[in-house]
């Protein structure tokens, strides 16, 4: 379009679409499952093949906020319709790795839940009850989901 309408074209097409376009695009990212996601930060975590250099590294990347005897990473993400965040604790011998994707259309529900999931993850981490709360509540619904499955 050599007449120049093309800049005014795209010019409109950024405004008018962009949200169609990004939600288009983010369904043909690369994706995967919640429990593949936190299979791969418990394997990362447990992993006997690294060396303690590697996963300096890898806590490094991580994001992680290890104390004594802990090693803790959160890795989040997102696109403007989903929301992705991850977590791997390690306290001595026991581990926990949990994944949470939320895919949101129309975005009502991320505008919340992003200003509320790193505190439910720090209370994840920090508070013992709440932790076994949630073990317990994703256990019961995973029972249920089988059963409804069958």
């Amino acid at each position: 379009m050599r007449d120049g309408k093309a800049t005014e074209y795209l010019k409109e097409l950024s405004s008018l679409s962009d949200m169609k376009i990004q939600s288009e695009l983010t369904k043909r990212f690369p994706s995967s499952t919640t429990s593949e996601y936190a299979q791969l930060m418990n394997l990362i975590g447990n992993s006997d093949r690294l060396s303690l250099e590697e996963k300096d590294l890898v806590d490094n990347i991580l994001n992680s906020f290890s104390a004594t005897n802990k090693r803790q990473w959160y890795k989040g993400g997102s696109t403007a319709f989903v929301l992705t965040s991850a977590m791997y604790i390690q306290i001595e011998k026991e581990t926990l790795a949990l994944s949470v994707f939320i895919r949101d259309e129309k975005r009502l529900d991320l505008l919340w839940i992003e200003r509320v999931i790193h505190d439910f993850l720090r209370s994840l981490i920090k508070d013992n009850a709440f932790r076994e709360q949630v073990i317990q509540r994703l256990e019961d619904n995973q029972q249920s989901e089988k059963v409804v499955n069958v």
